[in-house]
């Protein structure tokens, strides 16, 4: 059987094989996108995850520059277009190159709205033939800033039915922000998005790929900063706690020293004074000083039970100011600047993290498992660490306050070739299924008052180390088990 190819489809097919040939070698250009397993199927289920929609920006950004880079125009850029292998919103790749063209091969022209090739949603104005402006790379970053707005939203920029009705709000309408259909969604990669999506391709950004590295690394600092605040607040709870054991103590002893019977000897030694002119009558069998020796024993007796609680009490408290300045310590070695390695090994930083949370567990009466498997030090970003390790310790505390029964909390530290894993487990109140999709998005919580930004933060600084932050639970009431793998330095 013969398949007959018209001109118009044989001359496209030659121009997609001419255009893939200029792009051999591009990183993350493929020819076509597997069926299931494009952008457009993973938004079927919803917008992504923040953390996922900066690594697509940031991915996808930098595949464009490399395109451009290579002289051509993909001219169709949408979310079918995008093949995220594995799901990894990190590493996209850019496919269906059927529209694509080299730079001045040729520019839209005013044609029947059923005729306009590629798909309209995410089309640049000027690829409507509408505008009268000719078509460049410029063009691929609206439609860019419109793929980025529907994984960001759930939603493409415009969602006209009628073509016409589309291609006028391509021309002349004026999306909603990002953050203000999804108010989770930080205000940089709004902002970042409406600018690609600008009428005029002049107000467009020229340099992309700079812009998106710009925009996600404020964002990644803003994240940064928000974990050490929680390192910050987490030490402050701590010495809190510890300052009400100091308060606890200085009133004993307040009180232990304004009771003191060490003032009967004052009155011991007035009442001899007073017989001093006759201190053998006194101590006669008839005189008040007979009872004086077992007196004086059980005075003795007393005092010295007295010591001892005293010097107990200085103790504890002196224990407390202790545990105080090791804690303030332990915050300044965590102070330093994020993104430098020092040798550590991953059980010292799980110890220094729950020495951070030790008053707080107790409190709340949270049985502390380690299970340590043989480590080594290596090179750590001990503050990121130390960031993620917290929060998750923090958040499996609060999961078991209203528990009834057993509150058993398990942190496990595997190290091996591959890289080291932190686990950390709880028998709380669970993850609802429906919930565990978004535990790390920005501004999901499920806290009362919570601000979702907390495990957020976490997840990037375990992206910015190259690792992965996952979470698990079997729903409502089953515990969960969050997991922080690393990759080792070398």
């Amino acid at each position: 059987m013969t398949t007959r190819v018209d001109a118009a489809t044989f001359e496209r097919l030659g121009g997609e094989e001419r255009v893939l040939a200029r792009l051999s070698g591009v990183d993350g250009v493929v020819r076509s996108v597997p069926e299931g397993e494009s952008l457009m199927c993973a938004l079927g289920v919803g917008p992504l995850a923040v953390a996922d929609v900066l690594s697509l920006a940031a991915g996808l950004a930098r595949v464009l520059a490399a395109v451009h880079a290579r002289g051509v125009l993909h001219a169709n850029v949408h979310p079918g277009s995008v093949h995220l292998a594995a799901g990894d919103a990190a590493r996209p790749l850019l496919g269906d190159f059927s529209l694509a063209s080299t730079f001045g091969e040729g520019q839209p022209r005013f044609t029947h709205h059923r005729e306009i090739r590629g798909e309209l949603a995410y089309l640049a104005p000027e690829l409507t033939g509408r505008s009268g402006r000719g078509a460049d790379l410029r063009s691929d970053l609206y439609s860019l800033g419109a793929t980025i707005y529907h994984a960001a939203t759930g939603q493409p920029p415009f969602a006209a039915a009628d073509p016409l009705a589309l291609i006028h709000d391509h021309m002349a309408r004026v999306p909603r922000a990002p953050n203000a259909l999804r108010p989770a969604l930080p205000q940089a990669l709004s902002d970042l998005v409406m600018r690609l999506l600008e009428k005029e391709p002049e107000r467009r950004y020229d340099r992309l790929e700079q812009r998106v590295r710009e925009q996600t690394r404020e964002i990644l600092e803003a994240a940064h900063r928000a974990g050490m605040a929680q390192i910050a607040t987490n030490v402050l709870h701590n010495v809190g706690n510890v300052l009400n054991s100091v308060n606890t103590s200085a009133h004993m002893l307040r009180a232990q020293v304004s009771e003191s019977r060490a003032a009967r000897v004052a009155d011991l030694a007035a009442l001899l004074e007073e017989n001093a002119d006759d201190l053998p009558a006194f101590f006669t069998h008839a005189g008040k000083g007979r009872v004086l020796p077992r007196y004086l024993r059980e005075l003795a007796d007393a005092l010295a039970e007295e010591r001892e609680q005293l010097l107990g009490e200085l103790q504890r408290l002196d224990a407390s100011v202790d545990h105080i300045k090791n804690v303030v310590a332990m915050q300044q070695s965590y102070a330093g600047t994020s993104g430098v390695l020092e040798p550590a090994t991953l059980a010292e930083v799980a110890d220094d993290a729950l020495r951070m949370h030790e008053d707080a567990l107790a409190r709340h009466q949270v049985a502390v498992t380690r299970d340590y498997g043989p480590t080594q030090a290596v090179p750590l970003d001990r503050t990121r660490v130390m960031q993620i390790l917290l929060n998750l310790l923090e958040n499996a505390r609060h999961a078991m306050e209203h528990v009834q029964g057993e509150r058993a909390l398990r942190l496990v530290v595997r190290q091996d070739a591959q890289g080291a894993t932190v686990e950390v487990t709880d028998t709380g109140c669970g993850i609802a299924p429906q919930d565990l999709a978004h535990m790390f998005a920005h501004g999901f919580t499920t806290k009362p008052g919570g601000h979702g930004f907390g495990l957020h933060s976490c997840a990037v600084a375990a992206r910015e180390m190259g690792g992965t932050l996952r979470a698990r639970s079997d729903g409502p009431g089953a515990g969960a088990t969050f997991t922080l793998q690393l990759p080792l330095q070398a």
